[in-house]
């Protein structure tokens, strides 16, 4: 029977052990990542999806303005970006005030015209301690933890101004009403997947995790190492596979790796 290998871990509580059943604040678990890597300021949010949802209110947008998102964006991208503003096709970068760019599945696509205001969601790309964060010089940089460290939830906004990150935690504190909720929701849906619509139908609105969910976020976070090298040694197993022309970072690395296939 032939061996199987996963980039993405399987998102579930306590995966690290009972060592993350404790209360931690986002204050803790921000000054972690911080220490691990010092060219942004991290906002640890309820999710990539809120945290998308947050960065555009920061930035003070609203219905009438447009945000260009990628082709192919998935529901949870359109969902959030239309919760603030506009979302608008790419190619039309002169009508936009905030660009989205995704990284798929944690290869950096380059950005051929210049915006001040943009978006890098980088969701799938699990980064190294000393990667060299915002490749395309955006502002927000966005992360989602259980496609990383398999956590339930919660995701990083990454800033690269230190008053932008203090204005984003004032927006996210100032919505924990359902958190609970919400949290307790996605926690339920894993036994019972009947419940997950009602989760994803509101999380974009969410804001801070709730205390005893970041105990295990900080655990999963204190495994970082341990990944990486997991994930450098899988992904050692198919490079000969992988097309030439694929440029692949030393720090950033991918959640799946797309592989030339003869007809």
């Amino acid at each position: 029977m032939a061996d199987s290998y996963f980039l993405w871990p399987q998102s579930r509580f306590l995966r690290y052990g009972l060592k993350g059943a404790r209360l931690v604040d986002s204050t803790q678990v921000e000054h972690l990542l911080q220490e691990m890597f010092d060219q942004g300021f991290p906002v640890v949010v309820s999710s990539g999806r809120a945290g998308i949802v947050l960065a555009l209110t920061a930035q003070r947008l609203s219905r009438s303005d447009f945000v260009e998102i990628f082709p192919y964006a998935g529901h949870c991208v359109i969902e959030s970006v239309g919760r603030v503003a506009t979302p608008l096709e790419f190619q039309n970068l002169q009508k936009c005030q905030m660009r989205l760019i995704y990284h798929q599945w944690g290869f950096v696509q380059a950005l051929h015209s210049g915006t001040d205001n943009l978006m890098e969601d980088a969701v799938d790309s699990f980064c190294l301690p000393g990667v060299h964060l915002f490749p395309n010089k955006g502002i927000y940089e966005i992360w989602s933890l259980p496609k990383l460290i398999g956590s339930l939830g919660g995701g990083v906004v990454w800033c690269r101004d230190e008053q932008a990150a203090n204005d984003l935690r004032i927006l996210r504190d100032a919505r924990h009403n359902n958190t609970q909720l919400r949290w307790t929701l996605r926690a339920a849906a894993q036994y019972f997947p009947n419940l997950a619509p009602f989760w994803s139908g509101a999380e974009s609105l969410g804001g801070p995790c709730p205390k005893w969910a970041l105990g295990d976020i900080q655990n999963g976070i204190s495994h970082w190492e341990e990944i990486g090298q997991m994930r450098r040694e899988r992904l050692s197993i198919v490079k000969s596979l992988q097309p030439k022309w694929l440029k692949q970072s030393d720090s950033r690395l991918p959640c799946a790796v797309p592989i030339l296939a003869s007809e």
